[in-house]
């Protein structure tokens, strides 16, 4: 069975390593325990929630989860607009007037 992280954790029963939310579960080259497996897809871990649920085929379930992190972003301007928006905020500079003495 094949799992993916639906929480951000980090495993401390596996040296620490930290799991991101579209991660899939076991990361290659550590197998877990079925009570760990259990903990993690379960309310029983120090999260109080479900950091892990079982998928049938992970390249389905990672692919709906970056669709849907596609869909929840909002558009974001090109690096040259920022820019073009700095400038124009930008303040002029004073002139100083000379005063006659």
């Amino acid at each position: 069975m094949s799992y993916i992280v639906v929480r951000h954790f980090t495993d401390l029963l596996d040296g620490s390593y930290r799991y991101a939310e579209g991660d899939v579960y076991p990361r290659v080259g550590y197998t877990p325990s079925e009570k760990r497996i259990a903990e993690l897809s379960s309310e029983n871990n120090k999260q109080k929630t479900a950091l892990i649920k079982a998928v049938d085929d992970v390249a389905e379930s990672a692919e709906t989860v970056e669709t849907s992190a596609v869909e929840e972003t909002e558009p974001t301007t090109t690096i040259t607009e920022e820019i073009k928006v700095v400038e124009e905020e930008k303040p002029k500079k004073r002139s100083r007037k000379k005063t006659e003495e």
